[in-house]
């Protein structure tokens, strides 16, 4: 079961795994041999607990609750997942 103020871990995880699939062309060019060890399954749950934890994926969540704010909590989910990949990809 979810709590009130978050959206569904798998619809959460789903995110993250897009938003990594658009980062990760980058992180093997510029990481090749480490691209080829990372479990990306593992990499992705890895930032899902990083971003559960994270205060600003809290705000955007309790924003989203109220129907005028659902674009702009939605636009800054996105920019605080790519934050969590690109810092655990070094990017």
């Amino acid at each position: 079961m979810t709590e009130p103020d978050s959206i569904s871990p798998t619809s959460l995880r789903d995110l993250v795994a897009g938003r990594l699939e658009l980062h990760w062309p980058t992180f093997v060019e510029q990481h090749p041999h480490l691209a080829g060890a990372i479990e990306r399954i593992q990499l992705v749950d890895s930032v899902v607990d990083r971003i559960s934890d994270d205060p600003l994926y809290r705000q955007a969540m309790e924003a989203a609750g109220h129907d005028e704010r659902i674009l702009a909590a939605a636009l800054n989910l996105a920019t605080l997942i790519d934050t969590w990949v690109g810092r655990t990809l070094g990017l």
